[in-house]
């Protein structure tokens, strides 16, 4: 079973919660959207607070939304705090391939863009435009 947290300016989260009766409880942790555009760079951490996504809930992610200018595009590639962990970019679906860094992203609407871990990642990443 998957529980969904939103709120107004924040990034919808999305877990798995497994099973569970009538007192189940889980908590969420909600970010601010985060917006990048050219140029620009952003410390992204990743928990296993966060969301999850995956066709398997194997991804653990936070989401930047990248808007490109006019004509052009945005390259985006995740950094890892910690190098014996493999985090990756991709554009919101399913099925994410990592490690894929980098992603490019066509100029166009505000697009979503996760920052992915492992869900058994014991480590942090970050994402550099």
């Amino acid at each position: 079973m998957d529980a969904i947290a939103s709120k107004t300016g924040f990034e919808e989260t999305d877990r798995c919660v497994g099973r569970g009766g009538p007192n189940l409880t889980q908590n969420f942790r909600l970010h601010r959207i985060v917006r990048l555009s050219r140029g620009e760079s952003t410390h992204v951490v990743v928990d296993s607070t966060d969301g999850m996504t995956g066709l398997n809930w194997e991804w653990v992610a936070r989401t930047v939304r990248v808007t490109p200018p006019a004509g052009g595009a945005i390259v985006l590639e995740a950094v890892p705090d910690n190098p014996g962990v493999a985090a990756c970019v991709d554009v919101q679906s399913l099925v994410h391939r990592c490690p894929q860094s980098p992603v490019t992203v066509a100029s166009g609407s505000d697009v979503a863009v996760d920052v992915l871990l492992e869900w058994t990642a014991p480590a942090r990443a970050r994402a550099l435009p």
